[in-house]
């Protein structure tokens, strides 16, 4: 398994899918490691073009607690405005 080094592929992802598909995508869900909570895994957030679609980014994990989660929002507000929370593996 190798970790992403940013989100680009699933912010590509979902535009093209978003370009593709026919129909509305209700949401799309986006991984975040564990150890990334910095501007540069997140800044890809900001070239998403489904504006109406929902956009769940995996920010919880149980092994680093509230701290660690906290770090991983305030990161995502940077990069994302209107999104819900997930744990990594879209849970």
């Amino acid at each position: 398994m190798v970790e992403p080094e940013t989100v680009a592929t699933c912010v590509k992802f979902a535009n093209v899918a978003s370009d593709c598909v026919n129909r509305p995508i209700d949401y799309f869900h986006i991984p975040v490691p564990r150890n990334r909570d910095d501007d540069e895994y997140f800044s890809p957030l900001s070239e998403l073009v489904n504006r109406e679609a929902k956009y769940f980014v995996g920010l919880f994990h149980h092994t680093d607690g509230i701290e660690g989660t906290n770090a991983r929002i305030e990161t995502a507000k940077r990069h994302i405005h209107n999104f819900g929370n997930a744990t990594e593996c879209g849970f």
